[in-house]
């Protein structure tokens, strides 16, 4: 049985649209959504405009796009926020927990116009990520001025063995480059753009691997070091064995752009609390 018959849809008919796409508009007993599939492994990004175009003209609350190795599920409805959620059907499949989210968050989609409990559902799901945005957003904000604030101090405070004081200016400007490169490796690292699947990567060169060494070392050692090895091969890429890592070589990550991080007397200390106030939020309060 497929996935479409469990969920109790109908397929009417299908076309094939000019972005080659096979379009069905699947129905339960009060809902529609359009089912866009293409080439397999085909991106999913660029096919966004389409499926919205394609559920406006039938009328569909809801899109659903699959290349074979990715199901997408985009809330027509509220296209303004472009949001979505994916699931990689081999993992999926894989995990048990991974599966029942798949089949709960489209079994709601298919019935919320069903009953009141299913409209209650689908919504408190779309909510709940609402609510978490927006709390990842302000963490994100206030760790960015944290994380910002203890780089500077660090920078800016006199070398042990000359006594001199940077300039603030060039310790200011230094301290938002490094922060920036963490937020830059994030990112990359949510998105896949660097080799988290490779272990000596994911477990020597990740933000991630750094922020699972800082939430343990108290005090911190050797933290400042690791940063500037990250931005280092950030910045060159490598060729070692199967790791293969492509160079970020832009102006963020070029050596030149912080100097003073190359110092030896800095504070680990501040570096830790920086990678956490950028890597973690703060725990609700009870």
């Amino acid at each position: 049985m497929s996935l479409v018959d469990a969920l109790g849809f109908e397929v009417p008919s299908q076309t094939v649209n000019a972005h080659g796409c096979v379009v069905a508009t699947i129905r339960s007993d009060r809902e529609r959504v359009v089912l866009l599939v293409t080439a397999w492994g085909e991106r999913l990004d660029p096919l966004w405009r389409v499926a919205l175009t394609e559920s406006i003209e039938r009328g569909a609350s809801w899109s659903m796009l699959f290349n074979g190795t990715h199901l997408r599920l985009i809330d027509a409805g509220r296209a303004y926020t472009r949001r979505f959620v994916e699931f990689e059907v081999d993992l999926a499949l894989d995990d048990e927990r991974t599966f029942a989210a798949l089949w709960s968050l489209l079994h709601a989609t298919a019935f919320h116009a069903g009953s009141h409990d299913d409209r209650a559902r689908i919504r408190s799901l779309v909510d709940r990520s609402e609510e978490h945005a927006s709390g990842v957003s302000r963490s994100l904000r206030d760790g960015v001025l944290s994380a910002s604030a203890d780089v500077l101090g660090a920078l800016a405070r006199p070398a042990r063995k000359r006594g001199v004081s940077p300039s603030l200016d060039d310790s200011f400007e230094q301290s938002l480059t490094i922060v920036y490169r963490m937020l830059f490796l994030l990112f990359a690292e949510a998105r896949g753009l660097v080799p988290l699947w490779h272990p000596v990567y994911r477990d020597n060169y990740s933000i991630d691997s750094l922020r699972a060494v800082a939430e343990q070392l108290r005090p911190a050692s050797g933290l400042w070091d690791t940063l500037q090895a990250i931005a280092r091969l950030a910045h060159a890429g490598c060729r070692a064995g199967d790791l293969r890592v492509t160079p970020f070589n832009g102006r963020l990550f070029a050596p030149s752009r912080t100097p003073l991080a190359d110092r030896r007397d800095l504070d680990d200390e501040a570096a830790r609390r920086a990678v956490l106030a950028l890597s973690t939020r703060p725990a609700p309060a009870t």
